[in-house]
C-alpha cells in the first residue's frame, strides 16, 4: 500500500472454483488464467466500481493499473481518486477491508456434469471489465494484498507464488509432455488447468489405444483376451479375479486357481497395474514402476469391500488397488477353507441380521401322530420352543502393503501380510468358541449348560477311560426332548485338550481283538483338540450337529466371514487393508453335549 500514491497492490482474480446458480440449479464455476485465456486489452486504465455499481460516474472509486497475470492469477493496481471517498476508501483498506471482485465477459466456455449431476462451467476466455471492492466475493482468494507488505516483499512473494506454480506444473506433468510443460511455464497457466489439459490429452490418447486394440481384433489378430471359457478379460470384473487369482497362485502354491488366471501367470504388481492403466485409457510409456504404482493407487481413494460370501468378492471397475484387495480376501478364505477353528466342526451355522441379541429358537420333536378313526378328523398338537440369546461381536484391524513391496513386487510381504491376518481371525473364533464351552453359560431354563438337571454333567471329576466314556455316553442317549420324548442323540465327537491328546487317541484306536472283553467300542469316535481350553482335565462328548442343533456360530448376512476392504494408504504409503469380522458364538441346547470335570 503506498499512501502517498494512493495505490494498492490486488488479486482480482484466480481460477479457483466458485459456487453460482442458474435458472437450472446451482453449479461450479471455474476459470481458466493464462495468458491465452484472459484478455487484459480492456483492463488497463479500467474502473474501480464500488460493489459492481455502474448507474453514475460517483460510483466509481479509481482505475485499475498495471494488469498482469502471476502465478496463475490476475493481479493488478489498484489507484483510488483523491477527495473524501478515496480517502475514506484507503483509511478501510489500512483497518482491513480486502475483498474485491472482477466484472469480466465469458467470450467462450464449456459444461460438463459428473457421475453425481454436479454441473461444471469452465470459462475458457474471458475479458475483464473492472474491478469493485466488495463485502464478500465469490473467490475468497481474489483481495487487496497486506498493506504491512514492502514493494521488496511483494516481489519476493510474487517470486515464491511462480516458483510454486512452476513446481506444481512439473508435478502435474508426465513423461512424453515436457513441449506442453514449456509452453504452460510460459503463458503462466496454472497447475489445475495444466493436469485437466493432460488428462484431457491422456483421454485421447487411451481412445486411440482402445480403438486400436479393437481394429487388431477385427483384423484377425491373435484374441489375447480370449480365454478357453468364452470369457473375454476385456470384461474388467472377469480379468480383475484372474488377476487376483494369479496373485494367490503366486503366494500359495497348492491354490487351485481357474483357467483365466493363466493368462497372468508370472506378471508382477507393476505389470498388472500397466495393463489396467492402458486398459483405461493412461498412457504409460515412459513411466517409470514406482510412477505406474503410484498413478493405479490414484484410480481409487475409497475403501472398496470383498464379501467373503463369495469366492471372489464383489468386484466391478478392475482397478488395482481393487484387485490386490479380491486377492488379499481369496487368500482369506483359502486359508479359512485349510485349517477352519475346531470347534466349528461341532458347531452349527446361523446368519445375524444386526448386532442385537438374537434368540435362537429350538423346537421339539413333532406332536406324537394319533390314530385317526374312519370319519374322524385330526386333530391339533402343539410344538414347545425355547429360545436363547446369542449377540455378535465386531473386531477389525488395518494393516499396509507398502508402495516399496509393491513396486519391488515382494509377494511374500503380501502373503505374510494376509496369512497373519487370517491366523488372528480364525483365533478369534476359535477363543471365543472354546470361551462359550468352558464358561458353562445359563440357560433360559435357568440352569448351566452342562448341569446335572440336564442330565449332562458327571457327578464325579475322572480321566477318560472305557468306564466314565461309557457313563457318558449313555446319559447322551437318555436325553429327552421339551415334550418328553426320547431322542437319543448319538456322540460322534470325542473332544479334549491338549493335555489328554493322548489318552483319547489311544481310547479310540482300532484293536484287533481276539475276544470280546478285548474290542474297543469306542472307534467311531473322532478325536477333537482344542488347544485354547484353558481346563487342561475337562473332557467332552458331542453329537453331530446335524442330529442335535446344541452350539451355534453366525457371521452378519451381508458378510458370511471375514471381510477385507482395501484403499490407497492415507497414513502408509501403499495399499491399506483392513479385515473386519463380525462373529457370534453360544449355546442353544444341551441336549448334544457331555462333560465330565475329569481328574
Amino acid at each position: 500500500m503506498n499512501i502517498e500514491a494512493r495505490t494498492v497492490e490486488a488479486v482480482i482474480m484466480t481460477g479457483k472454483s466458485r459456487e453460482r446458480s442458474d435458472f437450472r440449479g446451482p453449479y461450479h464455476e471455474r476459470l481458466l488464467i493464462n495468458k491465452s485465456a484472459v484478455d487484459l486489452s480492456r483492463l488497463n486504465g479500467a474502473p474501480v466500481l464500488n460493489n459492481h455499481n455502474r448507474r453514475g460516474h460517483e460510483d466509481q472509486v479509481g482505475v485499475v493499473q498495471n494488469p498482469r497475470i502471476e502465478a496463475g492469477k490476475v493481479v493488478a493496481q489498484l489507484r483510488f481518486f483523491s477527495g473524501a471517498q478515496g480517502d475514506e476508501i484507503m483509511q478501510k483498506i489500512s483497518e482491513g477491508m480486502r475483498s474485491v471482485s472482477a466484472g469480466y465477459i465469458a467470450e467462450e466456455e464449456t459444461e460438463s456434469t459428473d457421475e453425481n449431476g454436479v454441473r461444471t462451467v469452465t470459462i475458457n476466455k474471458s475479458t475483464p471489465l473492472e474491478v469493485s471492492l466488495v463485502p464478500i466475493g465469490l473467490d475468497e482468494d481474489a483481495k487487496i494484498r497486506s498493506f504491512e507488505m514492502s514493494q521488496t516483499q511483494q516481489i519476493d512473494d510474487a517470486r515464491n507464488e511462480e516458483a510454486a506454480r512452476i513446481d506444481g506444473l512439473k508435478q502435474a506433468s508426465l513423461p512424453g509432455y515436457e513441449n506442453e510443460l514449456v509452453a504452460a511455464i510460459k503463458d503462466g497457466t496454472s497447475p489445475e488447468t495444466f493436469a485437466a489439459k493432460i488428462a484431457s490429452l491422456e483421454k485421447d490418447k487411451g481412445a486411440e489405444y482402445i480403438k486400436m486394440r479393437q481394429r487388431a481384433e477385427e483384423d484377425g489378430a491373435p484374441p489375447a483376451d480370449r480365454i478357453s471359457s468364452g470369457e473375454s478379460l476385456a470384461n474388467p470384473a472377469f480379468r480383475s479375479r484372474a488377476m487376483s487369482a494369479a496373485i494367490v497362485q503366486r503366494a500359495m502354491p497348492s491354490f487351485k486357481a481357474p483357467a483365466e488366471a493363466e493368462a497372468y501367470r508370472g506378471w508382477s504388481f507393476v505389470d498388472m497395474a500397466r495393463d489396467d492403466l492402458e486398459r483405461r485409457g493412461v498412457y504409460t510409456r515412459g513411466m517409470r514402476p514406482d510412477q505406474i504404482i503410484r498413478t493405479a493407487m490414484g484410480q481409487s481413494r475409497n475403501f472398496q469391500t470383498r464379501a467373503a460370501g463369495s469366492a471372489y468378492g464383489a468386484q466391478g471397475s478392475g482397478d488395482f488397488v481393487g484387485t490386490v484387495g479380491q486377492a488379499a480376501q481369496m487368500f482369506l478364505l483359502e486359508r479359512y477353507r485349510i485349517a477352519p477353528p475346531v470347534l466349528k466342526t461341532v458347531a452349527s451355522e446361523m446368519t445375524f441380521t444386526d448386532y442385537r441379541p438374537h434368540k435362537s429358537i429350538r423346537g421339539s420333536a413333532f406332536p406324537q401322530l394319533k390314530e385317526v378313526k374312519e370319519h374322524g378328523e385330526i386333530t391339533h398338537g402343539q410344538l414347545s420352543d425355547v429360545g436363547e440369546d446369542i449377540t455378535l461381536i465386531r473386531y477389525g484391524r488395518i494393516v499396509g502393503l507398502t508402495h516399496q513391496a509393491l513396486v519391488n513386487d515382494e509377494v511374500g510381504q503380501f502373503r505374510d501380510l494376509i496369512n497373519n491376518a487370517a491366523e488372528t481371525s480364525l483365533a478369534q473364533e476359535s477363543a471365543l468358541l472354546a470361551a462359550k464351552v468352558e464358561e458353562n453359560p445359563v440357560m433360559a431354563d435357568g440352569d448351566a449348560v452342562f448341569h446335572a438337571n440336564h442330565n449332562n454333567l458327571a457327578g464325579t471329576g475322572a480321566a477318560p477311560d472305557e468306564t466314565t466314556l461309557s457313563a457318558r455316553r449313555s446319559a447322551m442317549r437318555k436325553q429327552l426332548g421339551l415334550n418328553s420324548e426320547r431322542i437319543a442323540p448319538t456322540p460322534k465327537y470325542f473332544v479334549v485338550p491338549t493335555d489328554l491328546e493322548t489318552t483319547a487317541e489311544k481310547l479310540v484306536s482300532t484293536i484287533q481283538a481276539t475276544k470280546t472283553a478285548d474290542a474297543n467300542v469306542f472307534t467311531n469316535l473322532q478325536v477333537l483338540v482344542e488347544p485354547r481350553f484353558a481346563d487342561a482335565a475337562a473332557w467332552y462328548l458331542a453329537a453331530d450337529p446335524a442330529e442335535v442343533q446344541s452350539l451355534r456360530y453366525g457371521y452378519l448376512d451381508s458378510e458370511g466371514g471375514p471381510v477385507v476392504d482395501e484403499r490407497p494408504g492415507w497414513e502408509i504409503d501403499g495399499i491399506e487393508i483392513r479385515v473386519r469380522l463380525s462373529f457370534g458364538a453360544g449355546f442353544v441346547d444341551f441336549r448334544g453335549w457331555q462333560k465330565n470335570p475329569g481328574a
